[in-house]
């Protein structure tokens, strides 16, 4: 446990907890995989698992899974989130796709999820586990984890900037974070 200073000065509780995992390989495209990245699904699957039962997410509105090589500004989530964070849509499980690349994709370096997101998760994770997921990216296995949850997916391109899905000079304001920095 570590405690952080916002810079109002009120304290923040920050947990870490250990995610033992096996090293994992890469993905081939042309081997028949659906990703070219790390197949790190099984990881995740733990980490999702750990998290939840960790409790930490109770009395929260949202969830953010944010990869340790990109950078993620808190408080201008606020501002993509706000409109959804109010009346019927809190209950609704709702999660962002943030890539226009191909089409509508959730990319795995920012991950927004609401709290009824997060609920049908802890309650449904056995019908993910179901899925065929074992070739797939970790945020591949999100993405149809929610759909098959029945979560509504919300198009946000401007979540994310990086080199991949939705470029952006570092002076942008209005993304929530960068990947792979």
């Amino acid at each position: 446990r570590r405690v952080l200073f916002r810079s109002n000065g009120t304290a923040v509780d920050v947990w870490s907890w250990l995610n033992p995992a096996r090293p994992v390989g890469m993905g081939n495209l042309q081997a028949g995989d659906d990703t070219n990245s790390f197949k790190n699904t099984e990881i995740f699957i733990n980490a999702w698992k750990i998290l939840i039962s960790s409790k930490a997410l109770e009395g929260t509105d949202w969830a953010v899974k944010v990869d340790p090589d990109a950078v993620f500004f808190p408080e201008r989530l606020r501002k993509h989130v706000k409109k959804f964070s109010w009346g019927t849509q809190t209950k609704t499980p709702m999660y962002f796709k943030n890539c226009n690349f191909q089409g509508a994709k959730l990319y795995g370096a920012l991950e927004v999820f609401n709290a009824a997101a997060m609920k049908e998760l802890s309650k449904r994770m056995s019908e993910c586990l179901q899925l065929p997921w074992r070739g797939w990216g970790e945020d591949e296995f999100i993405d149809k984890c929610m759909e098959r949850l029945g979560a509504q997916a919300k198009n946000d391109f401007t979540l994310v900037g990086d080199h991949r899905c939705m470029s952006a000079v570092c002076e942008d304001t209005w993304q929530i974070g960068r990947a792979h920095v």
